[in-house]
Order: structure tokens, then sequence, then C-alpha cells
């Protein structure tokens, strides 16, 4: 099972809260063979430890919970240590390849995503689209007890949301959200069995990640002893995250409205966007973008947590103007 997003306003002055409900709108569903990774963590000699992927079948499509079977690498058996689930597998850059001795893994965050659009049928037997986060540039995970126990995925990243405004014609290419200080992109390593999803989420929470905490140390000071235990090594490539929009189904890219926002969703690691940071939007084939520069100051508000999505509404900007 995948848990919902929350949804806060990135923009102060939209202090209303509510949760997306991704069964009927945007919540993510499970896809025919989505893979997920299972780890049989041996803690003590990482070179045992077994990596397995496990594949939804063909009837997987738009559910929200659904049974993964067994299809490539080793075979798990029995417990070790730990029992270790990830999602997805295209973020784990060695593939099925065993672990070092401390159990070292290496994730990617890559520089491109792609605007991504799902359906479904409504009660009315009507045939609904609406965009959503590219699959591939989600990060979730969990541990569990047995392979045989129902489990819930919990949110690594957080995900933005752009709600744009254009004039007639406008069709919008591709979008980069630029960071004022944090890098976006690149690979991070850690050790598995000393990962710990509520440590994760508890340091990136509001009451932990804050400017003022970051001002006074005390986030880092948190940040810090949890990095050394998990020996977390990032290799970063950049503060640029671009969202492509030019696909096989939308080949002239993504059309504006005047009278309706269309949203744009991207999915970053917490933290990020907490100093400010820009948008550029390039449309109608354009070499240079129109920038949105009203979010470039540090504000708590702008910061990506974990499993929620933050909405930002430059509402006073049209593109394409």
């Amino acid at each position: 099972m995948v848990p919902a997003f929350e949804e806060v306003m990135g923009d102060p002055s939209e202090a209303s809260r509510a949760y997306i409900d991704f069964t009927d709108q945007n919540k993510f569903k499970w896809n025919a063979y989505d893979e997920v990774m299972v780890y049989n963590i041996d803690a003590t000699e990482g070179t045992n430890t077994k990596k397995a992927i496990y594949r939804a079948k063909a009837n997987a499509e738009d559910k929200e919970t659904t049974k993964l079977y067994f299809y490539d690498g080793t075979q798990p058996g029995t417990k070790m240590d730990h029992f270790f689930i990830f999602y997805p597998t295209c973020k784990i850059v060695n593939g099925t390849a065993g672990l070092d001795k401390d159990n070292f893994e290496t994730f990617e965050a890559p520089a491109i995503q792609n605007y991504t659009l799902e359906s479904r049928t409504n009660d009315a037997g009507v045939t609904i689209e609406f965009p959503t986060l590219d699959h591939e540039s989600m990060a979730m995970a969990c541990e569990v007890n047995k392979l045989t126990q129902a489990f819930t995925l919990k949110h690594i990243f957080g995900a933005m949301r752009i709600r744009l405004f254009g004039v007639e014609g406008t069709m919008v290419d591709k979008i980069e959200v630029i960071d004022n200080d944090f890098q976006l992109t690149g690979t991070v390593a850690m050790k598995l069995h000393e990962v710990n999803m509520e440590t994760f989420q508890g340091l990136g929470s509001l009451e932990s990640y804050n400017l003022a905490n970051l001002a006074n140390g005390t986030f880092l000071a948190a940040w810090n002893t949890y990095r050394t235990q998990l020996g977390y090594f990032p290799q970063p490539t950049g503060k640029t995250l671009t969202l492509n929009c030019i696909t096989a189904e939308r080949p002239n890219g993504v059309e504006l409205n005047t009278l309706a926002e269309t949203n744009f969703y991207l999915s970053l690691r917490p933290g990020a966007l907490i100093n400010g940071f820009t948008i550029k939007v390039y449309y109608n084939g354009n070499a240079e973008p129109q920038v949105i520069t009203k979010y470039n100051t540090p504000n708590d508000n702008y910061c990506i947590r974990a499993g929620v999505c933050t909405s930002f509404a430059p509402q006073e900007i049209y593109i394409g103007q």
C-alpha cells in the first residue's frame, strides 16, 4: 500500500490544508508490473545480504493494494536481521548487484523528471485524465517483519505542485526549479541496516527542520549524528531540477489556460526549497524562459517534506504574457 500525500500551501497567504485524495484524483496507484526491491539484510556482514526484485502482476493496474511476486535476483530466504523494501527499483544504481560488508546501497535522484498523466473512469463511466508525479521520481521504503505480511511504504521524498495560468496558445516545453542553496540531483549512498524511516521523517518534520533550527544549529547537530550512523555519502550534481513536458503523449508540450490553472508535479528531496528558489518556464519553443522570482527568499512554508505535497501558485503571473 502507498499512503496519500498531505497537501500544504507554499504561499503563506494560502493557509488552508487538505489531504490529496489520490483514490479518486491524484493518489498514487500501482501500475502493472511495478517493481520493488526486497532486501534481506545481514547487519553484521553485508556481503551476505540478499536482494530480490518483486513485481506486481498486470491486474495491479490502478489498484491501491496489490500482491507482489518474486521476479529477479536472489530469493530472500529466511529473515536475517532486517527485511527492507524500496520503491522504485530504477533509483537503485547497482540493480540487483550485491552489497559491500557495510551494506552500502546507492540511490539516484535524476536531474530530469517527465510530465506524467494518469486516467481513471468515474462513477458515470467517463474517463478522466489528470497529472501526477513521474512514478520513477518517487522514493518510498519500509521495513517488515516477514514478507507474507501486508505493508505500507513510507514516503522519503516530498512533492511540489506548480499551478500555472497562461495566455491562449501557450504550450509549456519544460519547467526548471533552481534551489538557492541545496543540491537537488545526484546520488547518495548509505548503510541500509541503519536506515530508520521514523528517524528520517522526524528529522524532516516542521518541528525539527525549519529556518530557526538551521540558524541555531539544533537541526544540524541531530542530523550530523544520524548521518554519521548512516554513513551518508552524497555525490550531488546540481541545484536545478527539470520537468520535461514534451513527451510521446504530448509532443507539443502541455497547454496552459487563461481561466483554469494547470498543475505540474515534481518529486524533491526533503529539505529542498526552504532557502528560496526560482522557477523558469520554457514555452512555445522559445530559448528564453519566463522567470518566476516570487519565491526567491527563505521561508519555512516553501520547505519540501516527506509525504507532503507543497503547492505554489504564482497566480499573478501569466505564462506567455
